[in-house]
Parts: structure tokens; C-alpha cells; sequence
């Protein structure tokens, strides 16, 4: 066969690709849009003062502001957690 062959039924097809490649992206946007998630992350933080970056009583006012009842039920939830990583102080 030709090549020119080829590039007339191009040249007289070429709506049929284009609508076959748009009809391939629309079914994939629309899979995709109604998918369910296959992955979730969590994250933790606490948030621990640093001395060396507090003087007197700002370091004891920081201290008070870390001192409540979801910061108690922060630090339980992690030490209750299946994965803990030391953090080098």
C-alpha cells in the first residue's frame, strides 16, 4: 500500500479520530470524577516550645498556652498511635 494512501484517509477521517480521542477523555474524566479515593492521609503536629527561643516568662506563658485539655488529648491520641517517631530534641 501507499503512504498517500494513507494520509487521504486521514485527510477524509479525521473527525472520526478526533471524536474517538474526545469520547476517550470524557468516559476517563467521568470514571475518574465518580471514582471513590483509594488513599487518605492524616497528620499530626505537636507543637512543643523551645527554650533557647524564649526569656523568662514568655517561655512560662508558652508553657500555659500548651497547658488544655485537647493539647492532653493530642499527645494521648499520638502515644496511642500504631506509629510513633521519636523527634530528636
Amino acid at each position: 500500500m501507499n503512504i498517500k494512501m494513507y494520509f487521504r484517509m486521514l485527510q477524509k477521517g479525521w473527525w472520526i479520530i478526533l471524536l474517538a480521542f474526545l469520547t476517550a477523555i470524557n468516559v476517563t474524566l467521568i470514571i475518574d470524577y465518580f471514582a471513590a479515593p483509594v488513599y487518605e492521609a492524616k497528620t499530626r503536629m505537636l507543637v512543643v516550645p523551645n527554650p533557647e527561643s524564649f526569656t523568662g516568662r514568655d517561655f512560662i506563658t508558652s508553657l500555659n498556652s500548651l497547658d488544655g485539655s485537647s493539647t492532653v488529648t493530642t499527645y494521648a491520641d499520638v502515644f496511642d498511635s500504631e506509629f510513633i517517631n521519636p523527634v530528636p530534641f
